[in-house]
């Protein structure tokens, strides 16, 4: 197998992981969507920064991937109109 294939297989299971942190992190707020209460205010905070916790995950899976394939030999980014961003430079420290 050759080095790209390999990287390439990495990455793809890498990928295949985040629509279930995101389906888990959907199902966690679905009832704060509905209107149904839960039973605690610390639950509530909980469950909204485990969700959080598992898009960010999500999204820093999704950014190095994307970062990884343009490294691969014979992938050329500069006619892409790529724009690097970090996943963490979204995030700001809350007052």
């Amino acid at each position: 197998m050759d080095p790209n294939t390999a990287q390439i297989a990495q990455m793809v299971k890498k990928l295949l992981i985040v629509p279930d942190k995101l389906l888990t992190a959907q199902l966690s707020l679905r009832p704060l969507s509905h209107g149904d209460p839960l039973s605690a205010d610390g639950e509530l905070a909980h469950a909204i920064t485990d969700a959080c916790d598992l898009m960010h995950s999500a999204l820093a899976d999704v950014v190095e991937v994307a970062r990884n394939l343009t490294q691969l030999p014979g992938v050329d980014e500069g006619g892409a109109g790529f724009h690097r961003v970090g996943v963490d430079s979204y995030y700001r420290d809350a007052p």
